[in-house]
This record gives structure tokens, sequence and C-alpha cells, in this order.
């Protein structure tokens, strides 16, 4: 009885505080609060033994009341990245041309219909190109880190010479670049708006791998 006092006291302080909460079991009240009152979450130990960052115990939730054996059902794919632009016809040129991506709703764009444009990567993912009109703040383009883009062994050699021959410079290399497929080569650069790209390749052997995406 004492510590569903407690729990109720806590909750309504958050409220008044204005935090998010989410609904808590007992068995992962103490993690919890941790996180809902701005110090730094728990680890949480997957079935599978890996740790991630986030609630701990097998009683954990996540928030929307979700569990893990609810997550590990939703198949989930990259849909799109927002790149924010200075100029969308520069935008366009790089992404297409040395990218070799292929726009989407260009010309709908330009006559008005259609309030930014698209470069398709493949068929179920895209990249928003964003005028200065949509960015979240005018003065600055909020733009990722980095993304990366996987290309086979002969796609990467195409790029290097389209990046020669539009004189885009190479940042840097990885030769050892642990991602989603395990450890490939990366190459980095820059777009017309500085934002970082990373371009990775995969042998043929390569597996799923855990870890630490780079």
């Amino acid at each position: 009885m004492k510590s569903a006092e407690q729990g109720g006291r806590h909750a309504r302080k958050t409220l008044a505080e204005g935090q998010e909460t989410v609904k808590l079991r007992p068995g992962a009240r103490r993690a919890n609060e941790k996180t809902l009152t701005g110090r730094p979450p728990a680890p949480m130990v997957e079935e599978s033994g890996s740790r991630v960052g986030g609630f701990v115990s097998d009683e954990s939730f996540f928030p929307g009341g979700l569990r893990r054996r609810e997550i590990r059902t939703m198949a989930m794919e990259l849909e799109h990245v927002v790149m924010e632009v200075g100029d969308i016809e520069r935008s366009l040129e790089f992404y297409t041309k040395v990218l070799g991506l292929t726009g989407v709703r260009v010309a709908d764009f330009r006559v008005g219909k259609a309030p930014f444009v698209s470069v398709r990567i493949n068929r179920k993912t895209v990249i928003d190109l964003f005028p200065r009109p949509l960015w979240g703040n005018p003065r600055r383009p909020r733009n990722p880190n980095h993304f990366c883009l996987t290309v086979d062994e002969r796609g990467a050699a195409t790029l290097r010479r389209r990046m020669r021959k539009a004189g885009v410079d190479i940042i840097r290399r990885n030769p050892r670049s642990f991602g989603a497929q395990g450890w490939g080569r990366s190459i980095y650069f820059r777009d017309p708006d500085g934002a970082m790209v990373e371009v990775r390749y995969y042998a043929a052997a390569a597996k799923p791998a855990r870890g630490r995406a780079r």
C-alpha cells in the first residue's frame, strides 16, 4: 500500500512539472522513475542479451504502453529522410547526377503544385528536399549528423568517378566501418548544403551483426 501511495504522489508531481509520463507497472517503477525525472535511464537487457538505452527488467514498458515483444512484431523500415536545402535545383543536380538517385515530383514542384521534391533511393525509401519556407528555423538548416547509403563494390567505383567529375571531395575514408549489415568500407563527403553523406559497400559474404553503427 505504501508503494502505491508513493507512486501516486510521484505521478501527481510529474504532471505538475509538465513532464512526459508513461503508465508504469510495479516491476518497472524504479528504473522508469529515473527516466521521468530527467536522470539517465537504466540500460535495458534485451531477450537476445544485448544492452541498449532505455528501460530495464522484463516488465519494462515503452512510451505508449508497448512491450518489447510487441516491438519485435512490428516490421519497420526507413521510409524517408528530410534534408533542408538552400537551393533545390543545386541539390537535385547533386543527388541525381552524382549519387544517381531519381527525382520525384520535380515537375510539380517547379510549377508550384508540390511544396518540396524528393529523390528516390529505392522503391520504399526517399530523401525529401525541403526548400527554405519549410525549414524549422529559416535562418539555418537543421540536418542529421550524417546519413548512410549502401552500394555494391561496382557502384562504389562508379560513384567515385562521378564525384571526381563533379569536383566533390572525399573527406574521409574508413576501410572498416560497422553498420547494420556488419563491417564494410565507407567514404564520406558533403552535399551542397554541407550535410555529411556516407556511402558504404559490404563484401558479398557480409552478415547482419550486433553492435553500434558508425
